[in-house]
């Protein structure tokens, strides 16, 4: 059953309700329904468009996964509870890895009823579900528009402990981190490419890499790893956690997983996205050397540029244009109707950035990553 906590100092006719794990035809569907119109109305009015919405049945795949450890809440305003009565939402997923220190949370109050100390409750909420499970760093993401970065002011430019790029230090949501103990870390630059890419120009970058790379052949896999392949992705793959330029933050390295990794696969199937991956095989050796993941629902526009990553010993081929070439191909044949892929990397992540700039990506406001330590 939800559990409604009263102790919190809430306004009146609020109440924070924590819900329990349920399929979404479940006791909670309200609570689903209602999450998935506060985050999509919430990221509408924030940044002008609906290229991040999730769907209710998206919500409740995410939240009913086996994969970590998923706390779910709701702000409810009167006292019944019904998807229109929800305005505040919080999340927050652990990793189950032994030793593991951090969260993940993602907390969003509809416009109309912020600044009433709601975020701050639900705030309140997470860290305490963190304190339960011997969580000491919580992790975070602010996006803000292209409209917001152009309308900032030098002097309004606030520079991540990384040092290297900057974000809107009088954007209300980074205020408010601010204000509640989080640093900024690093900004992340999202990215747009606009498609069909022309095919002259794909082409002429998939030569480009070929030429780089002959000791290497690529294979497309569509909703699946092949099973020989199983463990030598879920090793790549958590490289990410290495590898990638991480900035100020603290970042806790992730333990290779085959479990996790099918769990990833079946999730973000359940959730009704294709899984799109190009990977590039070292010929003589048999070595998994470069991976690229897109995702995308077949009756959207927009596609999901997810984890791309060279093996170190591998680099030098170019190996990350030959695998993104290639699975922007394989995507433009399958999902003709889409129109644009969003990507996101570190602004100090320079090679990858060259490499989607040749692409054609243009930026598309920018993300702040947050952290806090309890």
């Amino acid at each position: 059953m939800s559990v409604t906590i009263e102790s919190m100092d809430f306004p009146p006719d609020y109440r924070l309700v924590e819900i329990e794990k349920s399929p979404l035809e479940g006791p909670y569907e309200w609570a689903y329904r209602g999450a998935a119109r506060v985050v999509n109305t919430s990221d509408l009015a924030d940044l002008g468009h609906s290229d991040m919405d999730s769907s209710p049945e998206q919500f409740a795949a995410q939240w009913v996964s086996t994969q970590g450890i998923k706390r779910m809440a709701v702000i409810v305003h009167g006292t019944v509870d019904a998807e229109e009565a929800v305005v505040g939402y919080a999340g927050l997923s652990m990793r189950r890895d032994e030793g593991s220190t951090q969260g993940w949370s993602s907390i969003t109050v509809l416009p109309e009823h912020r600044r009433l100390g709601l975020g701050s409750a639900m705030l309140a909420w997470v860290e305490d579900a963190m304190r339960q499970e011997n969580r000491t760093v919580l992790n975070s993401y602010i996006m803000f528009s292209e409209q917001v970065a152009e309308a900032t002011p030098e002097d309004q430019r606030l520079v991540p402990t990384s040092g290297i790029g900057w974000v809107p230090a009088n954007d209300p949501s980074i205020v408010w981190a601010i204000k509640h103990g989080f640093t900024v870390g690093q900004q992340e630059r999202p990215s747009i490419l606009a498609l069909p890419v022309p095919a002259d120009k794909l082409e002429r970058l998939f030569q480009q890499a070929r030429d780089k790379s002959g000791d290497y052949r690529t294979h497309v896999w569509f909703d699946t790893i092949p099973e020989p392949w199983m463990e030598q992705y879920a090793q790549l793959k958590a490289r990410m956690s290495t590898d990638v330029p991480q900035g100020g933050l603290e970042v806790e390295e992730t333990k290779p997983s085959v479990e996790k990794l099918v769990d990833q696969i079946q999730a973000t199937l359940a959730m009704g996205r294709h899984c799109l991956v190009t990977v590039a095989e070292h010929i003589a050796t048999g070595e998994l050397a470069a991976i690229n993941e897109l995702s995308y629902e077949p009756d959207k526009k927009q596609v999901f540029q997810e984890d791309t990553i060279v093996d170190p010993p591998h680099r030098g081929h170019r190996l990350g244009m030959l695998v993104k070439a290639t699975n922007i191909v394989e995507l433009q044949e399958r999902h003709p109707t889409a129109e644009r892929i969003w990507t996101w990397n570190a602004e100090e992540n320079d090679h990858m950035l060259a490499i989607n700039i040749d692409l054609g990506f243009q930026p598309s406001g920018g993300e702040a990553s947050i952290q806090k330590h309890l």
